[in-house]
């Protein structure tokens, strides 16, 4: 499959990605098996879908390591023209389902620009509705559960997440928060 990559990170909730020393007085954020301490100077554009859904901590990250950061905030603007140089692309999340695109039109627009992105071999990030986006931009159906998925379930680590970069950086089973 020509969109298979190393680089592609999904979470479709939060999950503790951080290390803590044994003396507990450091904390290293890891993502895709690499220490965010040792990630080289980047250019990292993201893709923002509404305004209370930013980068957050990872923008503080960021700027305290000098990378550069340019977003497309989809609610606001459709340039993308930033995007162009970034070595990393980090898609946020937001309320609504990728399963909308009659109401939410740019979504079609970001999916090819993700798919572009894995082609060119980027390190791809997608947060909860970014999750989605990455899987529709790699042709999976998705489409919204039955129930509500709201609180602390616990989470195990799939055959396909076993072989992924993921099991270098999370636990076979670990508790994470849903929000869906």
């Amino acid at each position: 499959n020509p969109l298979r990559s190393k680089n592609l990170c999904v979470l479709c909730c939060f999950a503790p990605l951080r290390e803590i020393s044994p003396a507990g007085n450091t904390i290293r954020w890891r993502i895709f098996g690499e220490s965010f301490s040792t990630v080289p100077h980047m250019h990292i554009h993201y893709f923002q879908h509404v305004p209370f859904e930013g980068l957050s901590c990872i923008a503080d990250w960021a700027t305290g390591k000098g990378h550069e950061v340019t977003h497309t905030r989809w609610y606001e603007s459709t340039d993308t023209s930033s995007m162009a140089t970034a070595q990393w692309l980090i898609i946020m999340g937001g309320p609504m389902g990728v399963y909308e695109q009659d109401r939410h039109p740019w979504m079609q627009t970001e999916i090819t620009l993700i798919r572009e992105a894995i082609r060119q071999n980027k390190k791809v990030l997608g947060i909860c509705l970014g999750s989605q986006l990455i899987a529709a931009a790699l042709d999976a159906n998705v489409y919204p559960h039955t129930q509500t998925e709201v609180g602390w379930y616990p989470l195990d680590l799939t055959f396909q997440g076993h072989a992924a970069p993921l099991q270098q950086v999370l636990s076979e089973h670990f508790n994470t928060f849903h929000f869906h």
